[in-house]
């Protein structure tokens, strides 16, 4: 059942709401009637009149829209619907990284090392292609994501890893540039850089940072720079202060610690200076361990620990997508009082003087509880004869003889007397405090939270006066949409004009996992068969091989082979039985061979490659598809033609030099979903 409909999606769910911009699980409608599941980001209505948030939110999908790569999520398309603008976004079935931890531990199944290093080694790569991007005329775009966590990791049942939410990615070309003294980012997983009071330049090596956070927190089980404050927590970033792994925990090994030390350079000149590095580092530990570290491990690992949520998710048929789970609210936990027992009344027995017992002192404690003195050693012995005490520590009794007489009596009378007046002062004091009432002013930063005060829903948002209390410890609840809910208390004394001020923390946002729908089985061959087999961009085998696919999914099938004429197909996949589909290939033509140079003619040799290929020519000259090998030409200036089926020709001029042994390169630029 769907929430509403905006534009070509239908909104199923929404599965998580953060200070900026909802995040629902939809149904995409395709120009050709057919249907896949998404995820849908659309920004608050009150965001939409904020033209410097709009302009960010762009240069997010700009950033997000250029990235094409196995170990990024993927945004699918841009727009806006009824003045809200949106992003659509690749649909993953797993969960994030701070989830799978959490809930791998309280399986008592934690993350194997080798598994943790697999998983940040796939996120390096992801990090490394979005560094390194470059414009269509080769431009370094300086993507850097700025805000790595385990939060905006992702880990597929496929044991896929993506990176995801380069929300607050900074690219050079971007049109909205982050004011001067404004953090952006979770604070325990800032760079020194990042953290610093003075302006230090942001580049690559802060993401190498921050991935080294979250290795170091995986492979301990200890946050690094979390501490009880923002402010507390910038100080321990900037000073960047770090034990070795294996001293924190000592089941890891020691050869460990140079990686994640190195990833974790206060200065950015000591570390990796590129993703790639770490991952490769991090890549030769694992070839030196005999425990599982590959992709199949990672996915056997997931589907071990979330084995029940799979049962479930067959046995209902449906994509169900479970609500993000409230953040960890560490200031907001309700203090509780505890109340010490009374102690229990005093039995008297058997007397022959007229039985009394010694009034309770009375003591106010911080709890504002009343507990009751024993009587002193001297009051029993005082005029009381063979009384016998039932005292709480035990059966044991105690007899005691008169030394009674008249004088004995005015003291007792006497005693009588003072207990009286301290009676009649206690009810005194206590009708007093009964009837006095005081009423506290409540303020939050920022101002506008909802409040349910002492059980009860207020009308007003703070800052607010609350209802009269007497003096106590009441409970309290403050809830601001884009904010953690904080449960805490307030203190009610009898100080007139009390005022209390609270900071709300803002949530984070959370991309949640989305669930995978029903699949099926395609088979794919080809004659001859060897032929790569790519889906939708992604490579997925060799003929003849099996494919896992979305069922009724319209798919874009390529087959590529040596010596052979390229194959692009759309396939509409089934909805229930297996299915497979047969290629025939046509052999490339032998391309027409280079003119041997004029005797006497000097030459020079070329080579062509292209990304993904291209055919070549170099009119009149055809050289075939890329890579060719190296092919002599005259001395002189050339202009080639590279070709591709899915891409816009692109041309390259070639000089060529007496003796030169020239490589001429080209990349088509990958077009987002439109």
């Amino acid at each position: 059942m769907s929430l509403e409909t905006f534009g070509r999606y239908e909104l199923l769910r929404k599965i998580a709401t953060g200070g900026m911009a909802q995040i629902y699980f939809a149904r995409e409608t395709l120009p050709d009637g057919s249907h896949r599941h998404v995820v849908v980001k659309r920004i608050l209505p009150h965001m939409a009149e904020n033209e410097d948030f709009i302009r960010m939110f762009l240069d997010e999908a700009r950033i997000a829209a250029r990235l094409n790569h196995p170990n990024v999520v993927q945004i699918h398309d841009l727009g806006s619907e009824a003045d809200s603008f949106f992003l659509s976004m690749e649909f993953i079935h797993g969960d994030d990284l701070r989830r799978l931890w959490k809930h791998s531990e309280e399986m008592g199944k934690p993350l194997p090392i080798e598994l943790v290093c697999r998983i940040i080694a796939d996120c390096a790569a992801g990090l490394d292609y979005a560094h390194k991007k470059t414009d269509a005329q080769g431009k370094a775009l300086d993507i850097v994501h700025r805000d790595i966590s385990p939060q905006n990791i992702l880990v597929a049942f496929d044991g896929t890893v993506k990176v995801v939410d380069f929300g607050i990615a900074k690219a050079a070309d971007q049109s909205t540039v982050t004011a001067s003294g404004v953090l952006k980012g979770k604070y325990s997983y800032m760079s020194p850089e990042q953290a610093a009071v003075k302006k230090r330049p942001i580049d690559r090596r802060t993401d190498i940072f921050a991935l080294g956070i979250v290795l170091y927190e995986l492979l301990t089980g200890t946050r690094l720079f979390k501490r009880s404050t923002d402010i507390q927590t910038l100080n321990a970033v900037t000073e960047c202060k770090v034990h070795p792994p294996s001293e924190v925990n000592l089941a890891l090994p020691d050869d460990l610690d140079a990686i994640v030390m190195k990833a974790l350079e206060k200065e950015p000149q000591d570390r990796y200076q590129d993703a790639k590095a770490l991952q490769q580092a991090l890549e030769d530990w694992l070839a030196t361990r005999k425990a599982p570290s590959s992709q199949a491990a990672l996915s056997a690992f997931m589907k071990d620990v979330y084995a029940d949520r799979l049962a479930q998710e067959a046995k209902e048929g449906e994509l169900p997508v479970p609500a993000s789970p409230s953040s960890d609210n560490i200031q907001g936990v309700p203090a509780i009082a505890v109340t010490p027992a009374k102690r229990p009344p005093r039995i008297i027995k058997s007397a022959k003087v007229p039985q009394y017992v010694p009034p309770p002192k009375v003591t106010v404690t911080a709890e504002q509880t009343l507990t009751e003195r024993p009587p002193t050693r001297k009051e029993q012995d005082e005029d009381l004869s063979q009384v016998t005490v039932d005292d709480r520590a035990g059966p044991a009794t105690n007899t005691f003889k008169a030394r009674g007489g008249k004088k004995s009596s005015s003291r007792w009378l006497a005693l009588v007397g003072i207990a009286t007046v301290l009676a009649l002062a206690l009810a005194a004091l206590w009708v007093f405090n009964s009837r006095v009432t005081t009423s506290v002013t409540l303020q939050s930063t920022p101002a506008g939270a909802n409040l349910v005060f002492d059980g009860t829903p207020l009308k007003c948002r703070t800052p607010c006066k609350l209802p009269a209390r007497r003096p106590g410890k009441y409970p309290l609840e403050l809830s601001l949409t884009g904010f953690e809910t904080l449960k805490t208390s307030v203190d009610v004394t009898d100080q007139k004009d009390q005022s209390t001020t609270l900071t709300l923390t803002a949530a984070e946002e959370i991309v949640p996992p989305v669930e995978k729908p029903k699949t099926v089985m395609v088979s794919f061959r080809s004659e001859p068969a060897g032929a790569t087999v790519s889906i939708d961009g992604i490579t997925r085998g060799v003929t003849p091989v099996e494919v896992e696919l979305l069922a009724r999914a319209d798919v874009q099938v390529h087959l590529e082979h040596d010596g052979f004429t390229p194959s692009d197909e759309r396939v509409r996949v089934g909805a229930d039985a297996n299915e497979s589909h047969a290629y025939e290939l046509t052999p490339i033509p032998v391309p027409e061979q280079v003119s041997p140079a004029p005797a006497g003619k000097a030459t020079g040799g070329v080579r062509f490659f292209a990304t993904p290929w291209a055919e070549v020519e170099c009119p009149p000259i055809k050289l075939g598809r890329t890579p060719t090998a190296e092919r002599q030409f005259p001395v002189g200036e050339y202009t080639c033609i590279f070709s591709h089926p899915q891409h816009t020709a692109q041309r390259r001029t070639v000089k060529v030099t007496a003796g030169s042994h020239l490589r001429v390169t080209t990349t088509f630029e990958v077009q987002p979903f439109q």
